[in-house]
């Protein structure tokens, strides 16, 4: 982290926020002012000490006496998440959208039942929510003078970044100018906005110096955009003999896109069907002839973002775990059961092939 010379820095911190006593605080040495944050760019409302550094504006952040308030629904339980996303995939009646047909799968299981030697696998998996924890916590340093914003802030969306600035500060988007700094740690994270938006807000009762607003690292860790909890059911028939005929995945989570382009301003304009949630089982490369790829798309409380690779960070866990109980089934060597199924698509062969030629036991 770094701090232009001479700039204040701002400590954030957020949650529901109730009453708020800050005498004691604001009689720290170093210590400037308290600045209220609304909700921007999809974050809760908060608060930002500003201090002559970043130790002063910590100190007064520490010192102010906060009533915190609870979200109106109750806590969040990930147990019981989980348990409605298992109910999901679960549900007959809730087929969900169908990402991907090819074949008769429906046929093909129930003849599975009738033909000796054929049996179905089936297994179900669930990934967590995940945050992104970046090496650099979140921050932004922010100057508004004279209708005029400029912004140094490590982002992966400058453009997404200037639009955010404008609307907090009341200007056009031409009226800002934005540095983008290396970054330290992206991974999907600094595809978000609400750092610059806050670090805007500070700057405006600022006068006309930059601010430099810095997340503790508690905050980032609980208060992220964080990668959406997956659940996905996977059978596939399978005979005798190790070959696969016919292979269905139902999975549930929350949709991604939606919410990252609501937060920028562009709600409305993209929604579920969302291939980000289901990428990476959609497009399998294996080649089994009965297939049908489903997701039912969820709406949970908790604020999920892009988190790097997007749906294949838990999409491959998913395919690829069963691939390996397919292989057990097959009483096969998961290698050599990946490599009968990729000899229809001889580029993913060829990579599969050489990864296993470069591999050492």
């Amino acid at each position: 982290m770094w701090q232009m010379r001479g700039s204040p820095c701002a400590w954030r911190l957020r949650q529901r926020v109730g009453a708020v006593k800050s005498n004691a605080a604001l009689a720290l040495p170093g210590v400037e002012r308290l600045v209220l944050l609304p909700s921007y760019a999809g974050s809760t409302a908060g608060f930002a000490v500003v201090g002559k550094t970043s130790w002063h504006a910590r100190q007064g952040a520490q010192a102010l006496d906060v009533e915190w308030q609870q979200r109106p629904l109750g806590a969040l339980n990930s147990a019981d998440i989980e348990k409605k996303l298992l109910a999901a995939v679960n549900n007959t009646e809730e087929g969900g959208f169908a990402f991907y047909t090819r074949g008769d799968t429906v046929t093909e299981f129930s003849n599975a039942l009738n033909t000796a030697g054929n049996r179905v696998v089936e297994s179900t998996y669930a990934a967590p929510y995940l945050a992104h924890a970046t090496m650099e916590p979140m921050n932004c340093t922010a100057r508004v003078k004279t209708g005029k914003v400029e912004i140094w802030v490590p982002t992966q969306v400058p453009q997404f970044a200037r639009i955010v600035a404008a609307t907090v500060a009341g200007v056009a988007t031409d009226d800002v100018t934005i540095h983008v700094t290396l970054l330290g740690g992206g991974f999907g994270r600094r595809l978000e906005s609400d750092s610059v938006a806050q670090a805007v807000r500070v700057a405006m009762d600022c006068g006309d110096r930059p601010v430099q607003l810095v997340w503790p690292r508690e905050e980032d860790m609980t208060h992220d955009f964080y990668r959406p909890m997956h659940v996905a059911k996977l059978s596939a028939v399978i005979d005798d003999k190790g070959v696969v005929s016919a292979l269905t995945i139902k999975s549930a989570g929350d949709a991604i896109t939606p919410r990252v382009m609501a937060r920028v301003g562009f709600g409305g304009l993209i929604d579920t069907p969302d291939k980000t949630t289901n990428e990476g089982l959609f497009d399998l490369p294996y080649g089994v002839p009965h297939q049908r790829m489903t997701h039912v798309a969820t709406r949970h409380s908790v604020p999920v973002g892009f988190w790097r690779s997007v749906g294949h960070s838990h999409s491959a866990f998913f395919s690829e775990s069963f691939m390996d109980e397919l292989a057990f089934a097959a009483k096969q060597y998961p290698l050599t059961f990946r490599q009968q199924l990729l000899k229809d698509t001889t580029h993913y062969l060829a990579v599969l092939n050489l990864a296993a030629s470069k591999a050492t036991v």
